[in-house]
């Protein structure tokens, strides 16, 4: 018969869950490390799915509001929009050199906006704002512009943009680069306003 003061683990069972303690505690902290090991890559992944998004949503609007083409190349657009009354001359080029290059020592491109005023040149597209960094495409065996059903007369203009899965620099198991995908009809085009 125990007495009520008298309750408490034997001397056996405390031998046992200190021999299966350390087990666990290593087991635990091995998986925390590979999440620790894991996180930077996530971020850094999805950080390049959101600046290359960010960048392309901003183009793809842009291109919706074409009501004239002016020049398509396999990595560049030049159309008209209007704006409260104004009509800009807008350049997407996505074939310039990026300051960065991928693992592999491969030169990458970047994504560029310039625009004008109408009946004006448009600035160096060095001087433009970066619109999508670190493509991975934009070459002519691998380009970012397609049309529909021509480049002479589009009426559909497709945006494909393949950037690095990781931070410049960054060695990792992602190889595969991510590929982001837009595409707008051109309602306006045709109205020549």
């Amino acid at each position: 018969m125990r007495w009520r003061g008298q309750e408490g683990f034997t001397l056996p069972e405390l031998l046992v869950v200190m021999a299966i303690l350390p087990i666990a505690l290593i087991t635990l902290l091995g998986a925390l490390d590979t999440t620790a090991q894991l996180a930077p890559r996530s971020v850094q992944h999805a950080g390049a799915v959101g600046e290359a998004g960010t960048g392309m949503s901003r183009a793809i609007r842009e291109i919706r509001r074409t009501y004239r083409v002016v020049g398509t190349t396999p990595n560049s657009l030049t159309f008209l929009t209007e704006t409260a009354g104004v009509t800009t001359q807008i350049n997407i080029s996505c074939s310039l050199p990026s300051a960065a290059v991928g693992d592999d020592g491969t030169a990458l491109r970047r994504c560029v906006r310039t625009s004008a005023p109408e009946g004006t040149a448009l600035p160096a597209p060095d001087a433009g704002a970066v619109l999508i960094d670190r493509v991975v495409n934009g070459t002519e065996t691998d380009p970012v512009f397609e049309y529909a059903p021509s480049a002479i007369a589009p009426t559909y203009v497709r945006m494909l943009v393949k950037v690095p899965a990781r931070g410049e620099g960054n060695k990792g198991s992602r190889t595969e680069p991510i590929i982001i995908e837009d595409g707008t009809l051109l309602r306006n085009n045709a109205l020549g306003l």
